[in-house]
């Protein structure tokens, strides 16, 4: 659960037998887990670099687990700035290309096979702060087309704002109908879609 924070699963096994025992020695927390006492306390002090376990004060050295919405939420936000100084440096890596900083074209991505374009069109989607516009028409993806449903619902649901153009034929298409009236029925603030014949 905890992965995307670059905890490894033995650490959250560490961090779980913390919270379930309010506060633990070295010692007793790695015959608890099955572990090497050397090895808890590489793992201990590892938990204790990235906020989620604090040392007690006392005579005897012991561990308590950091609450769980206070050091997650931290983690998640010193994630977001190593990605948002990523994006920064973009620019500083853009220019070692031919031309690069004085490039004025559109950014061209080719993405190649069916995995491949899926994949990109959700993450395209994920980047997303306040707005998706679309333009929707068949064939899809077969794979796609419940991921792309379940995304546009979760997006929508924190405040992302979709436009839709569709392609007549898109709602032959078996359930979307029925899908795209969800959509519409679950969407919050200004929206629109529209349908265009298919000779459009």
């Amino acid at each position: 659960m905890l992965e995307p924070f670059g905890v490894t699963g033995s650490e959250e096994t560490l961090y779980r037998a913390l919270l379930a025992a309010g506060d633990a020695t070295p010692a007793a927390l790695a015959e608890s887990v099955g572990q090497s006492p050397a090895l808890t306390g590489r793992r201990l002090r590892a938990l204790e670099a990235k906020g989620l376990v604090v040392r007690t004060r006392g005579r005897s050295v012991r561990f308590r687990a950091a609450p769980p919405d206070l050091a997650i939420e931290v983690l998640a936000l010193d994630q977001q700035q190593r990605i948002e100084r990523a994006r920064a440096a973009a620019a500083e890596l853009a220019a070692l290309r031919p031309g690069g900083a004085r490039s004025r074209g559109v950014p061209l991505m080719v993405v190649r096979g069916p995995e491949a374009n899926t994949r990109r069109y959700l993450q395209a989607q994920l980047a997303a702060r306040d707005e998706v516009l679309i333009l929707d028409k068949p064939p899809y993806l077969a794979d796609g087309v419940e991921p792309q449903y379940d995304l546009q619902l979760e997006l929508m649901a924190r405040g992302v704002t979709y436009r839709t153009v569709y392609d007549s034929r898109s709602l032959e298409e078996p359930g979307q109908f029925e899908r795209v009236e969800r959509l519409v029925r679950a969407g919050s603030g200004p929206g629109w879609w529209t349908v265009f014949p298919s000779r459009c």
